[in-house]
């Protein structure tokens, strides 16, 4: 994710769409969100050495390692996908264009104005020059109301920019409140979801952020949709989130994607268990990985913890484990079981966390995710009602 990519994940202080479709390799184009993601210098990771290759991590002697027996995945095709075969998905990519056709129209009124007041004062210099016959004031008045001109169109301008401004801010937040809204209802259908309540304009606390304890030293964190629900009776909450901490002189981002949270009644370790799923070149491994105590790994995921709490990872918990994926849309998971409360970061791509702008909405991606979050539902639900029994 580019500096200005992030920069259009969060909705204060925006730029123009113009200014968020500079990037021609952005798979869709952003709306800016400041609270979201980072207003800051972004640093940027030191660039590998090309003859550095991603090797298999070696287990150590006391290191179990766990099974790899789950067939991989088709690989996901978007455009197979694409189809708005359901009215809440048709619904948002109406608002998208609703508030396309708001700014479009915004702004040729900006440019005819703009031009509007460069003839004036065109207009307003030339007339006094040709009709004003002594030479002396003949310049003196063509100055005074060219000036005149400039003035009033000027403050003509900063006029409608103001009232630009506020109604592109209602537009965003009605096209971020129509999305979520829909997004929420469709995910969620079907589900034994219940007591839905939040909203896009609702956000996480610091604290919350940075309770699961694997990104620590954070210094920013940016949030939206923040929602809470009863999955089977059990307590969760669900948001978009984007952490940064500081490094040198800026920032630097250390996890984009779905923040969920469930209760559990697990009763090992303060510190818990930490599983981690490999992802590409794009994911953000949590940075404590190398200080923990590593149980058992394969070549896709490791669990890390004390081994007093390998007990509370029961065989079916283990089954659903095995059968989580990382691919170039989900780039990679990151799960930290607590006392109480399991937190699961999954860090998506930008086809899902950057709401399409000029390009049309892209239903598959929302599709994908629909099916994956019902997937880690299931997991967290798992170890809340098993764990406890091991």
């Amino acid at each position: 994710m580019t500096p200005e990519e992030k920069k259009d994940l969060l909705p204060e202080g925006q730029e123009t769409p113009e200014e968020e479709t500079a990037q021609e390799e952005t798979p869709v184009e952003i709306v800016e969100d400041d609270d979201f993601a980072d207003s800051h210098p972004y640093v940027a990771p030191e660039p590998k050495a090309e003859e550095e290759k991603p090797q298999e991590e070696p287990l150590e002697e006391d290191v179990e390692e766990l099974p790899d027996d789950e067939p991989e995945p088709e690989a996901f095709n978007a455009s197979e996908h694409g189809e708005f075969d359901d009215p809440r998905l048709e619904g948002i990519e109406t608002a998208r264009q609703a508030w396309q056709k708001s700014y479009k129209s915004l702004n040729v009124i900006r440019i005819i104005l703009s031009v509007g007041t460069l003839v004036l004062v065109v207009g307003g210099y030339l007339i006094p020059f040709l009709t004003i016959q002594n030479q002396t004031e003949k310049s003196k008045w063509a100055l005074i109301v060219a000036a005149i001109c400039a003035a009033v169109g000027i403050a003509g301008i900063a006029v409608f920019g103001i009232i630009q401004r506020r109604k592109d801010k209602a537009g965003i937040h009605d096209y971020f409140e129509t999305y979520y809204n829909n997004l929420n209802a469709y995910i969620f259908e079907g589900l034994p979801v219940e007591s839905l309540q939040g909203g896009v304009d609702n956000k996480i606390t610091p604290e919350e952020a940075n309770a699961c304890g694997l990104y620590p030293n954070t210094s920013q964190v940016g949030s939206r949709d923040s929602i809470t629900f009863t999955y089977e009776g059990l307590d969760c909450a669900l948001c978009d989130m984007a952490t940064q901490k500081e490094e040198g002189r800026g920032l630097r981002t250390t996890f984009v994607g779905k923040y969920l949270r469930m209760e559990n009644r697990f009763d090992g370790n303060e510190q818990g268990l930490v599983i981690y799923y490999k992802g590409n070149d794009r994911a953000l491994p949590p940075e404590v990985l190398p200080n923990l105590n590593k149980l058992s790994a394969n070549k896709r995921f490791a669990i890390y913890g004390s081994s007093a709490d390998k007990k509370y990872l029961t065989p079916k918990m283990h089954e659903l484990l095995r059968k989580v994926f990382t691919d170039d849309f989900l780039v990679d998971v990151a799960i930290a079981i607590k006392p109480g409360r399991t937190y699961i970061c999954l860090g998506y791509e930008d086809t899902l966390m950057v709401l399409p702008n000029e390009r049309p909405f892209q239903p598959g991606f929302v599709k994908r995710y629909r099916e994956q979050l019902k997937q880690f539902l299931e997991l967290a639900k798992a170890l809340s009602g098993e764990a406890s029994k091991a």
